[in-house]
């Protein structure tokens, strides 16, 4: 005879789908972060503002931490990415975007769309540098369906 799993009242796993999904679309606060044990040490850093506002200066440093790392480490990139952000003051969220750059399940998608707006941005040069020239497509699959 097989067990059979227990049913499952509706409303816990409503609320139970409404937390995970605010957990996700909402993201971790800031004050979340500083309030977990293990970086409380490190709490008065992580509540600095200018690690997670929009600064022109603060995400050009996020952007060059994470690429740095992205390539760096081949595992454990974003915390890395992360604690030198705190130490470089930069933004940390900008930061740990850029460590995808090396993510395998992104670099597929990516390289297509590099592709295809390098191939329309070379089009657009040979156009404007010889106009009598016939129209240059670009590549077939410019944003192909995933």
């Amino acid at each position: 005879m097989s067990a059979r799993r227990p049913a499952i009242d509706c409303s816990t796993k409503k609320r139970a789908q409404a937390h995970w999904t605010a957990r996700f679309t909402h993201g971790v606060s800031r004050e979340t972060l500083a309030a977990h044990p293990w970086l409380k040490p490190v709490a008065h850093r992580l509540l600095e503002p200018g690690l997670w506002h929009v600064q022109h200066e603060a995400v050009a440093r996020g952007v060059a931490i994470g690429l740095f790392w992205a390539f760096a480490l081949p595992v454990g990139q974003i915390l890395a990415a992360a604690v030198h952000c705190t130490w470089g003051r930069s933004n940390i969220p900008v930061a740990a975007g850029a460590t995808l750059v090396t993510n395998p399940f992104t670099i597929r998608r990516g390289r297509r769309l590099y592709r295809g707006q390098s191939d329309l941005a070379l089009a657009r040069l040979v156009q404007a540098a010889h106009p009598a020239a016939r129209p240059i497509k670009p590549a077939p699959q410019f944003f192909p369906p995933i």
